[in-house]
This record gives C-alpha cells, sequence and structure tokens, in this order.
C-alpha cells in the first residue's frame, strides 16, 4: 500500500492545492488522481515519463501512476531535444523498474544527468525529518516556487501532503512571493531578486538550498530579519538533509543533520552521508545499479568542515584542476566574485590553455557596463594565477535551475572558444537551460531592437543577439566583405550546434541567417524569417542596387540631417503605418544614437546586391522556416505567397494583417503568438 494515499482522508476537508483562481481541497485533488488513474492501463512497475508544465498536472499523474502501481520519471516539461535523448539513454522507458517508486533525474553537474531511484520509504522518511525539524503544521502554507521534476521542488508537495498543510502555486514564482505564505524554498538568485519582498519577513522559513550563496548576500537577508535557513542536501537524498538554526552568520554553513541522517567527514574531507533518505539506486545507461556504498556511507565529492556550527560546505573535490603547476578551486574564484557588489552570480570552469594546460573563465550575472571595474576589483581579491582568463557578463534568470549543470559547462566553454573567434558584439540574456535563440536585427537596428521582446520571452529562450557590421558596438572595419561576416557568423553557430540554436532574423539580419543556411543546411534547428528580401537573380539588377545602396546615406552625417533621412525613409511604402505606432518617436530617437558614417559602411558590406539568390533555399531546405511578411509591404508579402506557393510541408508562412515591413515593432502581441506557434 502506499502510505501517502492516507493524508487525502484524513485531511479530506483541508485545502491542499491553492492558485490565484483555485482552492482544491486534498478530497477534489484526490478525484482528480482517481479519474486519471481509470485510463492507465500499463503493466506494474513500468517506467512512465511526466513531462508536464503545469505543477498540479505533474502532482495528480505522479500519484494516478503511483495508484496503478507505476513508477513515473519527472522531467522538465522544456527539456531540448538533445539533451531529452540523453535522458532516453539513461533510462528505460517503457520497461519494469526492479525497485523504488519514482525517478529524479540529477542536475548534471558532473556529467550526464542520473536516474536516480527513490521508494516510496524513502521519500516518506525525507518528507518527515523536513516537517519534524521546521514544525509545518496543518492549514500553513508552503510557497511552491522550484521546478517540480526536481526534488526541492517535488519533496514541497509530499511535505504539504502528510502535513496538512496548503501547497500555493502561480504561473510565475514571482507571483508566488505576492501570496503570504509561511515557508518558501528559494536558491539564491531568486532571494537576491526577492529582498524587499515583505511576504519573506513575514514567513517563519525561508529555505535557501541548491547552489552556493554569497556571504554579501545573507548579510542583506538577515539584516532585514529575513528567517533564513541554509540547507544540504542532493536528488540522491531526496532533497535536504542538513539544517542551519535560523538566520546562520555564514553563507558556507550547513547545519546540523535532520533526524535519520549522518554526516562525517573521510581522511580526505569529502561529506560522508548516511540517511534513511538516500536513493535505492540509479539508473546509468540504461541500467539499474544499487548506490555505492563505503562501508555503509554514501561518499559525497563536497569538501566539508565541521566545527560547533556543524558542516560548512569548502566546495568540490572534483573541480579543482591545475593551471601552470598551481591548483585552483573555481569555487574560490566563484566566491570572490559574488563578494563583489555588482555581480548577482558567477560560474567558473577551466578551460584548455596552451600555455598554461588549464585556465579559469567565468560567467557571470553583471552588468557589461561594471566588467572593467569588476576586473580591477578582483585583482585585490584573488592571486594572479587565479584571475580569470575572461569574463563574460551575462543577464540570466533565475528560473535557469537549482545547480550548474553540463549544459552550462558546456555553453561557457563555446562562449569562451566564441569570444576568441569573432570580432562581432553580441549579447547574453534569457534562461540558461532553454533552448537557444539567436537574433539577428535589420538596418539601422542594434541589440537593443529586441529589448522589448526580450522581456517577454527571457524564461522561454538563452538569448543571443547581435550587432551586425556598422551597427551597435561592430565596428564595420571589423569585416572587408559580406562573406568575411558571414565566416564569423557561420564559425559562431557551429560551436553552438550541439545546443541546437533556432535562428531570428529580420530584413538584413534575416538574409545573413538565409545565406547560412543555403552555406549549412541544417545548421540551425529552426529558422524564423521577418521581411527577408530571398536575393536578386539579374546582375544588371544588382548593379543598380548596389549603386544605390552606396549612396543612401549621402550628406547625412549631421544629427539634423539624418533625422531628416529617417523622416523620409519610415515615409517609404513598405513601412506604412509606421508613424503611427505610439513608440515611433522613442524608435526614432534610438536609431539617432547610431552613427550614419558607420551605417553606410555596413549597408556597403551587407547590401542585397552582395547577396547569393537564396529562393532556393525555400525550394530545397528540410529545416523548419516560418516566413513573415505584412500586408501592406505589398514587395515582401508577394516574397511570401511564392514561398507559400512552393508548398513545402516544413514552411509555414504568414501574411500579418494590419502590419508593413517591422512587424514584430508594429505588433508585438502577433508577433509572439506567431513565434511559440512555430517553435512549440
Amino acid at each position: 500500500m502506499n502510505p501517502f494515499f492516507d493524508f487525502f482522508e484524513l485531511f479530506s476537508s483541508k485545502i491542499f492545492w491553492q492558485s490565484p483562481k483555485t482552492n482544491l481541497t486534498y478530497t477534489e485533488v484526490k478525484k482528480t488522481i482517481d479519474s486519471l488513474a481509470e485510463h492507465i492501463t500499463l503493466p506494474e512497475r513500468t517506467l512512465v515519463a511526466i513531462q508536464e508544465e503545469n505543477p498540479f498536472d505533474v502532482l495528480t499523474h505522479v500519484f494516478a501512476l503511483w495508484k496503478k502501481g507505476c513508477v513515473p520519471v519527472l522531467i522538465a516539461a522544456d527539456t531540448p531535444a538533445d539533451m531529452m535523448n540523453e535522458l532516453e539513454a539513461q533510462v528505460p522507458f517503457g520497461e519494469e523498474c526492479p525497485e523504488g517508486d519514482l525517478v529524479f533525474f540529477s542536475s548534471g553537474s558532473q556529467g550526464t544527468p542520473k536516474g536516480i531511484i527513490h521508494s516510496l520509504e524513502t521519500l516518506m522518511n525525507s518528507a518527515i525529518a523536513t516537517n519534524q525539524f521546521y514544525e509545518l503544521e496543518a492549514g500553513e502554507k508552503w510557497g511552491l516556487t522550484l521546478p517540480i521534476h526536481h526534488t526541492g521542488g517535488f519533496m514541497i508537495l509530499l511535505r504539504c501532503l502528510i502535513a496538512g498543510a496548503t501547497i500555493y502555486h502561480a504561473d510565475k514564482w514571482r507571483d508566488v512571493l505576492k501570496q503570504p505564505c509561511q515557508f518558501y524554498s528559494l536558491v539564491p538568485t531568486q532571494l537576491q531578486d526577492s529582498l524587499s519582498n515583505e511576504n519573506l519577513n513575514t514567513a517563519r522559513v525561508v529555505l535557501i538550498g541548491g547552489s552556493a550563496m554569497a556571504q554579501d548576500l545573507l548579510d542583506q537577508a538577515n539584516e532585514k530579519q529575513i528567517p533564513i535557513y541554509l540547507s544540504y542536501g542532493m536528488t540522491e537524498t531526496a532533497a535536504q538533509i542538513t539544517s542551519t538554526k535560523k538566520n546562520p552568520p555564514h553563507s558556507t554553513m550547513a547545519g546540523f543533520p535532520l533526524p535519520g541522517s549522518e554526516i562525517l567527514l573521510n581522511e580526505d574531507s569529502k561529506i560522508a552521508i548516511k540517511s534513511n533518505a538516500l536513493m535505492v539506486g540509479q539508473y546509468t545507461h540504461g541500467i539499474f545499479h544499487e548506490p555505492e556504498l563505503d562501508e555503509g556511507w554514501f561518499i559525497q565529492k563536497d569538501i566539508g568542515e565541521m566545527n560547533e556550527n556543524g558542516l560548512l560546505i569548502k566546495g568540490r573535490s572534483d573541480r579543482i584542476f591545475i593551471s601552470g603547476g598551481e591548483n585552483i578551486n573555481p569555487l574560490t574564484i566563484e566566491k570572490a566574485l559574488m563578494e563583489l557588489p555588482q555581480v548577482q552570480s558567477a560560474f567558473v570552469e577551466a578551460v584548455d590553455d596552451f600555455k598554461f594546460g588549464k585556465v579559469p573563465v567565468a560567467l557571470i550575472e553583471a552588468d557589461e557596463r561594471d566588467l572593467n571595474l569588476i576586473k580591477e576589483e578582483l585583482q585585490f581579491k584573488l592571486p594572479k594565477y587565479m584571475l580569470p582568463k575572461e569574463i563574460i557578463p551575462f543577464t540570466w534568470d533565475v528560473e535557469r535551475g537549482l545547480k550548474p549543470d553540463q549544459r552550462l559547462k558546456n555553453l561557457l566553454i563555446n562562449l569562451y572558444e566564441i569570444k576568441k573567434e569573432v570580432h562581432f558584439h553580441f549579447e547574453m540574456k534569457g534562461t540558461l537551460s532553454k533552448p537557444i535563440l539567436i537574433l539577428l536585427h535589420g538596418f539601422m537596428g542594434n541589440t537593443k531592437e529586441w529589448d522589448s521582446l526580450i522581456k517577454e520571452l527571457h524564461s522561454e529562450f538563452f538569448l543571443l543577439t547581435i550587432d551586425l557590421p556598422g551597427h551597435g558596438k561592430t565596428d564595420s572595419k571589423s569585416y572587408s566583405s559580406q562573406d568575411e561576416f558571414l565566416n564569423d557568423l557561420e564559425s559562431f553557430v557551429s560551436l553552438l550546434s550541439v545546443h541546437s540554436p533556432i535562428g531570428l532574423g529580420y530584413s538584413m539580419g534575416g538574409r545573413m541567417l538565409l545565406q547560412l543556411e543555403k552555406r549549412r543546411p541544417g545548421l540551425f534547428s529552426k529558422l524564423i524569417l521577418e521581411s527577408v528580401h530571398p536575393g536578386i537573380n539579374n546582375s544588371e539588377e544588382k548593379r543598380e542596387r548596389l549603386e544605390k545602396d552606396s549612396t543612401l546615406l549621402d550628406g547625412t552625417f549631421t544629427t539634423a540631417k539624418f533625422r531628416d533621412f529617417l523622416e523620409s525613409w519610415y515615409s517609404l511604402p513598405l513601412f506604412k503605418g509606421i508613424k503611427e505606432h505610439p513608440l515611433y518617436e522613442a524608435m526614432i530617437k534610438a536609431k539617432l544614437q547610431e552613427k550614419p558614417s558607420e551605417l553606410q559602411a555596413g549597408l556597403n558590406l551587407l547590401s542585397t546586391a552582395h547577396q547569393e539568390d537564396c529562393f532556393s533555399v525555400f525550394e530545397q531546405t528540410q529545416t523548419p522556416i516560418l516566413y513573415m511578411a505584412g500586408v501592406d509591404d505589398q514587395k515582401f508579402a508577394q516574397f511570401a505567397r511564392d514561398i507559400e506557393n512552393l508548398g513545402r510541408s516544413n514552411i509555414r508562412v504568414q501574411i500579418a494583417s494590419g502590419c508593413s515591413h517591422n512587424i514584430h515593432f508594429q505588433d508585438q502581441n502577433l508577433y509572439l503568438s506567431s513565434l511559440r506557434a512555430a517553435l512549440k
């Protein structure tokens, strides 16, 4: 019998699941579970993947499968295709599981994620230990702010279930914090973003886990009297097995073991664990393995220290590397970076170096404008040999996951190589664990052109925006021809190809992507092309176009003359209606920041006259493409119809009503809707 089901009857009339629009009792949730279970006809012990986006659906599907004796396997709903292939190679979905009742995937921080198997007993032991320590009571509320496919998120459900407590969930974790709760579980980057939230002050417990916490962040939280508890745990122990007392003074503290767990340090200072919440086994390469124990102890690669305050986490033994004969622990560099007020988060990895063997590079959450100051201040905190060879600033979303995984490590190494290879400026924003979306702007645009769109997409994608030559921060003198730029762009995308990047291009930027698709079919997993010219196939027309483009901005090298040019440019028929847009003046003001001489040089390089005729791409490519044009942009609307008439099943054409050449500016909601539909 599954003991968790007893609590649905025990607390039948209490609220179990609450959201901004719903209040469901334990009985009502149980009815949903029973209804789902009626449709399950799989044999008992079958391993079944659950890949739902809605946490309530995950909860009910897990219990429905449990009711039928199956073994659920939790997978993030947005797992990229390349990662999904790796997961399927690890766990034999559809086969019989020899032991255990629920499978989580490990974070993958040390390589390919493993399938960690827990039994009902280990899950119950973990939930009981946490509830006993924090004295979770019936009727109290726990905000669900963590991904439910991780143990940290899923265990919140079980803790509340056996206590008669309420789970509060909203679509975005920030909205969860708008609801007063007695308990919240956060990762450090969520806390950083929420220090001013008054609901954290009135909570009983704000449990922090998942990754290292900066001392400055802990000091700020303690000063604001947020009831912080630090913890230590992992997927293998069904989340936390230690906790500090309230408001610990040091960020490396992890406290003392919870009931049912023991901790000691071996001769190498590695943390050793005995726990009644320890996994019953794991899957690697499709094969079940029992836990590897050393005389009953589960040995970690984490390095620890014990004192009167309990366990202190010092780092990981397997992250230490040698650079020019010196031992370097990336955690030391990460801590030094996070002590700087300009840095919110940091991740350091070793990369190959001809001279030193390995050198550290850092990915930091910080404003690029602070980079020189960060480098300067870091020199006073670290010895010279520990200073990162490269520091890459990035704005990431805290929903990226709980720990740096192998994908992040690979991505950091790729970005380091890209920084060495390419000559154009690019920026990174969004969520690291999500699909990569590479965005190229149009003529007279720059990376900032996408800011409004990025605000809507940052939690759905890892976004890389590029400045074309002569635009933004990419000097036109970096390139002598369009081919040179395309070579750079091809190198950029190739280094990211393992992550199946998606290309999105507007006008001039879209032409660059289209030419890459002709050069390297399948380099992108998908393409979004907005108002993109397929190319000119007549030599005389090319000559006339080049003549026209080469003098387009002549005489515009004063602000007044440049503004006159912009007003004339956006009066062209292909931009019909754009001047009526409420943000038109703001757009003009942004474009006036560009240098007309640079824009002219960029146009000379990237003119349509230098482009191959790429209409054949639409005839031959197997890459899924969304081609968009505005109905009021007659020339490009006709291109769209010509492409649609090819009848290719992998190409979707949309002619947007009420728009002309710049759809993403004129109707962002329509653009976003089309984009999301194409990328499902």
